[in-house]
């Protein structure tokens, strides 16, 4: 749909989505802001969250769709959702090197941590220098 009129069209654009998410690259901006398009794209590639608008990035139910499938694209979020636990933690339970992209607060609490390094114990190296030292 690399043609103006298929990147506006919604069900050209949709079932691209539906077979591969990262197609919302292609799509127009203000499909790209369509919740229809978005929650598909991020369902089949929750990476393809780096594409949607930034209205969608920072509406809590599409980030906790894309981190169902990954946790990296806790990356794409809005910097206000990446500061809230539950998308954080939603994010590590598939992803443990999302902590990376964590708000500064979590990378020194001690849960936060635990659950990145459940996942990914190399995701330490992203944990405070206090955690990181800690014996316990």
């Amino acid at each position: 749909f690399a043609s103006p009129a298929g990147r506006e069209d919604k069900s050209i654009v949709l079932q691209a989505v539906m077979n591969s998410g990262l197609a919302l690259r292609f799509a127009s901006e203000g499909l790209r802001d369509d919740m229809d398009i978005v929650l598909e794209a991020v369902k089949s590639n929750g990476q393809a969250l780096e594409f949607a608008s930034a209205n969608r990035q920072s509406d809590k139910f599409v980030v906790l769709e894309a981190m169902k499938d990954t946790g990296a694209a806790l990356q794409f979020a809005s910097k206000d959702l990446r500061a809230e636990k539950a998308v954080v933690l939603a994010a590590l339970k598939t992803w443990g090197w999302a902590l990376e992209h964590a708000s500064e607060d979590f990378k020194a609490e001690r849960e936060v941590v635990l659950e990145a390094v459940r996942n990914q114990v190399t995701a330490l190296k992203y944990a405070s220098q206090d955690l990181r030292s800690d014996k316990d």
